[in-house]
Protein backbone atom coordinates (compact mmCIF):
# COMPACT_ATOMS: atom_id res chain seq x y z
CA UNK A 1 0.00 0.00 0.00
CA UNK A 2 1.09 3.58 -0.67
CA UNK A 3 1.90 6.04 2.31
CA UNK A 4 -2.08 6.45 2.01
CA UNK A 5 -3.20 3.18 2.42
CA UNK A 6 -4.31 2.41 -0.98
CA UNK A 7 -3.10 -1.19 -2.91
CA UNK A 8 -0.25 -0.43 -5.40
CA UNK A 9 -0.14 -3.92 -6.13
CA UNK A 10 -1.97 -7.13 -4.82
CA UNK A 11 -1.17 -10.63 -5.97
CA UNK A 12 -3.58 -13.12 -7.08
CA UNK A 13 -3.48 -15.40 -3.47
CA UNK A 14 -3.89 -12.38 -1.55
CA UNK A 15 -6.89 -11.23 -3.41
CA UNK A 16 -9.17 -14.78 -2.95
CA UNK A 17 -7.96 -14.78 1.01
CA UNK A 18 -9.23 -10.97 1.18
CA UNK A 19 -12.05 -12.08 -0.49
CA UNK A 20 -13.02 -15.47 1.90
CA UNK A 21 -12.35 -13.50 4.91
CA UNK A 22 -13.72 -10.16 4.04
CA UNK A 23 -15.98 -11.06 1.85
CA UNK A 24 -14.91 -8.40 -0.56
CA UNK A 25 -12.19 -8.33 -3.65
CA UNK A 26 -9.83 -5.52 -3.22
CA UNK A 27 -8.47 -4.00 -6.38
CA UNK A 28 -5.35 -1.50 -7.27
CA UNK A 29 -5.84 1.77 -6.43
CA UNK A 30 -8.54 1.32 -3.81
CA UNK A 31 -7.94 2.30 0.01
CA UNK A 32 -7.81 -0.59 2.36
CA UNK A 33 -10.24 1.87 4.66
CA UNK A 34 -12.80 2.54 1.93
CA UNK A 35 -13.40 -1.28 0.72
CA UNK A 36 -13.46 -1.95 4.77
CA UNK A 37 -16.10 1.03 5.58
CA UNK A 38 -18.57 -1.84 6.40
CA UNK A 39 -16.74 -3.85 8.50
CA UNK A 40 -15.44 -1.57 11.42
CA UNK A 41 -13.67 -3.92 13.40
CA UNK A 42 -11.73 -5.26 10.27
CA UNK A 43 -10.97 -2.10 9.34
CA UNK A 44 -10.03 -0.61 12.55
CA UNK A 45 -7.91 -3.80 12.95
CA UNK A 46 -6.13 -3.25 9.39
CA UNK A 47 -5.31 0.62 10.00
CA UNK A 48 -3.36 -0.13 13.36
CA UNK A 49 -1.28 -2.81 11.59
CA UNK A 50 -1.22 -0.21 8.47
CA UNK A 51 -0.50 2.75 10.46
CA UNK A 52 2.72 0.61 12.71
CA UNK A 53 4.65 -0.13 9.46
CA UNK A 54 3.69 3.28 7.72
CA UNK A 55 5.57 4.99 11.03
CA UNK A 56 8.52 2.69 10.44
CA UNK A 57 7.73 -0.03 12.30
CA UNK A 58 8.98 -3.92 10.68
CA UNK A 59 6.86 -6.68 12.44
CA UNK A 60 5.99 -10.25 12.47
CA UNK A 61 2.30 -11.57 14.43
CA UNK A 62 0.04 -13.64 14.23
CA UNK A 63 -3.53 -12.97 13.95
CA UNK A 64 -6.50 -14.68 13.26
CA UNK A 65 -10.04 -13.91 11.37
CA UNK A 66 -13.11 -15.72 11.27
CA UNK A 67 -14.13 -16.62 7.36
CA UNK A 68 -17.52 -17.34 6.76
CA UNK A 69 -16.71 -20.75 4.46
CA UNK A 70 -13.24 -21.87 6.17
CA UNK A 71 -13.72 -21.01 10.27
CA UNK A 72 -11.25 -19.53 12.17
CA UNK A 73 -7.93 -18.96 10.24
CA UNK A 74 -5.00 -17.49 11.63
CA UNK A 75 -2.23 -15.79 9.55
CA UNK A 76 1.85 -14.97 10.28
CA UNK A 77 2.09 -11.69 8.80
CA UNK A 78 5.04 -10.13 8.32
CA UNK A 79 5.18 -6.23 7.81
CA UNK A 80 7.86 -3.99 6.62
CA UNK A 81 8.34 -0.42 5.13
CA UNK A 82 8.25 0.27 1.06
CA UNK A 83 11.01 2.40 0.06
CA UNK A 84 11.58 3.65 -3.62
CA UNK A 85 15.06 3.89 -5.18
CA UNK A 86 16.20 6.86 -3.72
CA UNK A 87 15.44 5.09 0.08
CA UNK A 88 12.40 7.31 0.12
CA UNK A 89 9.50 5.92 2.17
CA UNK A 90 6.70 5.50 -0.08
CA UNK A 91 3.84 2.96 1.55
CA UNK A 92 4.72 -0.84 3.23
CA UNK A 93 4.27 -4.46 1.81
CA UNK A 94 2.73 -7.06 3.69
CA UNK A 95 3.57 -11.12 3.32
CA UNK A 96 0.58 -12.98 4.82
CA UNK A 97 1.02 -17.07 5.14
CA UNK A 98 -2.36 -19.24 6.55
CA UNK A 99 -0.57 -20.68 9.63
CA UNK A 100 -3.44 -22.41 11.04
CA UNK A 101 -3.07 -26.09 10.20
CA UNK A 102 0.81 -25.38 11.08
CA UNK A 103 -0.51 -24.11 14.50
CA UNK A 104 -2.89 -26.78 14.93
CA UNK A 105 -0.26 -29.23 14.40
CA UNK A 106 1.61 -27.60 17.22
CA UNK A 107 -1.32 -27.48 19.77
CA UNK A 108 -1.56 -31.33 18.82
CA UNK A 109 2.01 -31.69 19.55
CA UNK A 110 1.98 -29.93 22.38
CA UNK A 111 -0.95 -32.07 23.75
CA UNK A 112 0.95 -35.31 22.96
CA UNK A 113 4.27 -33.96 24.91
CA UNK A 114 1.62 -33.29 27.64
CA UNK A 115 0.05 -36.99 27.64
CA UNK A 116 3.16 -38.42 27.21
CA UNK A 117 5.18 -36.66 30.03
CA UNK A 118 1.91 -37.75 32.00
CA UNK A 119 1.97 -41.41 31.04
CA UNK A 120 5.88 -41.39 32.28
CA UNK A 121 4.84 -39.69 35.80
CA UNK A 122 2.54 -42.03 35.78
CA UNK A 123 5.20 -45.12 35.24
CA UNK A 124 7.18 -43.00 38.04
CA UNK A 125 5.01 -43.26 40.34
CA UNK A 126 4.19 -47.09 39.75
CA UNK A 127 7.63 -47.61 39.89
CA UNK A 128 7.63 -46.12 43.01
CA UNK A 129 5.05 -47.45 44.26
CA UNK A 130 6.37 -51.17 44.08
CA UNK A 131 9.68 -50.11 45.41
CA UNK A 132 7.94 -49.16 48.63
CA UNK A 133 5.84 -51.89 48.72
CA UNK A 134 8.82 -54.26 48.66
CA UNK A 135 10.44 -52.22 51.13
CA UNK A 136 7.09 -52.66 53.69
CA UNK A 137 6.55 -56.07 53.08
CA UNK A 138 10.14 -56.35 54.04
CA UNK A 139 9.85 -54.64 57.10
CA UNK A 140 6.58 -56.23 57.93
CA UNK A 141 8.14 -59.99 57.13
CA UNK A 142 10.97 -58.81 60.26
CA UNK A 143 7.89 -57.41 62.64
CA UNK A 144 5.50 -60.42 61.75
CA UNK A 145 8.41 -63.10 62.06
CA UNK A 146 9.34 -61.99 65.28
CA UNK A 147 6.00 -61.83 66.64
CA UNK A 148 5.43 -65.50 65.86
CA UNK A 149 9.15 -66.61 66.77
CA UNK A 150 7.95 -64.78 70.44
CA UNK A 151 4.88 -67.01 70.41
CA UNK A 152 6.83 -70.58 69.49
CA UNK A 153 9.39 -69.57 72.14
CA UNK A 154 6.56 -68.80 74.65
CA UNK A 155 4.69 -71.70 74.02
CA UNK A 156 7.82 -73.97 74.28
CA UNK A 157 8.58 -72.12 77.45
CA UNK A 158 11.78 -70.81 76.73
CA UNK A 159 11.58 -67.31 77.47
CA UNK A 160 15.59 -66.72 77.17
CA UNK A 161 15.46 -65.87 73.84
CA UNK A 162 12.55 -63.82 73.48
CA UNK A 163 14.28 -60.25 74.01
CA UNK A 164 16.35 -60.80 70.79
CA UNK A 165 13.04 -61.32 69.21
CA UNK A 166 11.56 -58.13 71.05
CA UNK A 167 14.33 -56.32 70.00
CA UNK A 168 14.53 -57.39 66.13
CA UNK A 169 10.62 -57.11 65.79
CA UNK A 170 11.70 -52.80 67.37
CA UNK A 171 14.33 -52.73 64.86
CA UNK A 172 12.13 -53.34 62.32
CA UNK A 173 8.99 -51.20 63.23
CA UNK A 174 11.78 -48.18 63.86
CA UNK A 175 12.50 -48.71 60.06
CA UNK A 176 9.17 -48.76 59.39
CA UNK A 177 8.59 -45.82 61.14
CA UNK A 178 11.55 -43.78 59.23
CA UNK A 179 10.30 -45.18 55.59
CA UNK A 180 6.79 -43.57 56.55
CA UNK A 181 8.47 -40.23 58.05
CA UNK A 182 10.38 -39.90 55.50
CA UNK A 183 7.43 -40.52 52.74
CA UNK A 184 5.65 -37.78 54.08
CA UNK A 185 8.15 -35.45 54.38
CA UNK A 186 8.26 -36.16 50.93
CA UNK A 187 5.34 -36.05 50.00
CA UNK A 188 5.21 -32.31 52.14
CA UNK A 189 8.21 -31.64 49.79
CA UNK A 190 10.37 -31.29 53.08
CA UNK A 191 14.07 -31.21 52.66
CA UNK A 192 15.78 -34.33 53.47
CA UNK A 193 19.35 -34.36 54.60
CA UNK A 194 21.07 -37.26 52.03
Amino acid sequence: VDLDLRWIAINGAAVREFKRIFGVVPKVGERVLDVLHHQPEHRDALQRTWSRTLQGEDFSEVVAFDSPDAGRRQYEMHMSMLYDAEGNRIGAYQFAYDVTERLAEQDRLRKTEEALRQAQKMEAVGQLTGGLAHDFNNLLAGISGAFQMIGVRLAQGRTRDVDKYVTAGQGAARRAASLTHRLLAFSRRQTLSP
